[in-house]
């Protein structure tokens, strides 16, 4: 097990990737114009429309900013940006790669947490379906008969901020989980009596499938890599989302992704980073992010 070093390790580095900036075009096009900067830029077709790190907007800008040296070192100088405001990760860090101590470690533990969590909501989702045609004393019976069949897992005691939930490991995806379970408790206490009450729960629930049995559209796959807070677009050239896509296998969307890298190594470790992430499964019921639902809604209309 993971050593309390190892821990903290892990805590500092999701932590300095949480305080990283990002903006829209629109908002990072807006920042330069309160500097004063007398510069244009006319946006890529391959720059996505929701926010991003300033690594990528630089990216995209690069060969505009040749032609204006000066402007050109203060957007590369780490020192000018943070007097700015602008906080920037370097890419090394946002790989998540295996040299990092313990993460192994936290990561089987991570997997095993995420399991224990699918087992203890199946339980849930069962008691509230007896609750509704059953006695107080046979819900009690169950209850304890689910209760036993769940192992008992050691858990640090800390308190993550705002929801009163643990989080052992400082993980903000398990984080997230435990809050999404909570919530969807919470969202089918207050609509269980409605007439749309089935309808509204069953299009929520979260559905675990294995990753090498799952199968998703290729952005679909791509909102549940933004989910762990692993960016695909700043290792890929050009668009990284499609216009359309057939439900395909994991295997598959990594063998179609790797074709745009811009580092084949680098992307290795994302994906890598990802199967270690979700080794306990991944929802399929997960909610669309908002630029899968405008791709969908652009082919829809075409």
């Amino acid at each position: 097990m993971a050593s309390i070093i190892d821990a903290l390790e892990e805590r500092l580095l999701q932590y300095l990737l949480e305080q990283e900036t990002k903006k829209t075009w629109e908002e990072w096009l807006q920042w330069l114009a309160d500097l004063d900067c007398p510069l244009t830029f006319e946006k890529p077709p391959h720059v996505p429309n929701r926010p991003f790190s300033f690594q990528t907007w630089l990216a995209a800008c690069e060969q505009q900013l040749i032609s204006n040296q000066e402007w050109q070192a203060r957007l590369s100088t780490p020192a000018w940006l943070k007097r700015q405001q602008i906080t920037v990760m370097p890419i090394i860090l946002k790989r998540g790669d295996s040299q990092i101590p313990g993460i192994a470690e936290i990561g089987g533990l991570n997997s095993e947490m995420a399991r224990l969590i699918d087992q203890i909501h199946t339980v849930q989702q069962r008691l509230i379906h007896l609750e509704k045609g059953s006695s107080q004393s046979s819900k009690k019976t169950v209850g304890q008969s689910a209760s036993q069949q769940i192992p008992a897992v050691p858990v640090a005691n800390v308190t993550f901020p705002g929801s009163g939930l643990s989080d052992p490991l400082g993980r903000p995806d398990l984080a997230r989980t435990l809050e999404r379970e909570q919530q969807m408790l919470n969202k089918t206490g207050e609509t269980k009596n409605g007439p749309n009450s089935k309808a509204d729960k069953d299009s929520t629930e979260p559905q675990i499938v294995s990753l090498k049995e799952a199968y998703l559209s290729y952005n679909r796959w791509c909102d549940q890599f933004e989910e762990v807070h692993l960016n695909l677009e700043e290792f890929v050239n050009g668009e990284l989302r499609v216009l359309s896509s057939h439900q395909i296998s994991f295997q598959q969307f990594s063998h179609r992704i790797l074709k745009k890298a811009k580092e084949v190594k680098e992307l290795e470790h994302i994906l890598e980073s990802f199967t270690r992430l979700r080794a306990g499964g991944v929802d399929i019921n997960m909610e669309e992010s908002p630029g899968t639902v405008e791709v969908t809604n652009s082919v829809t209309d075409e």
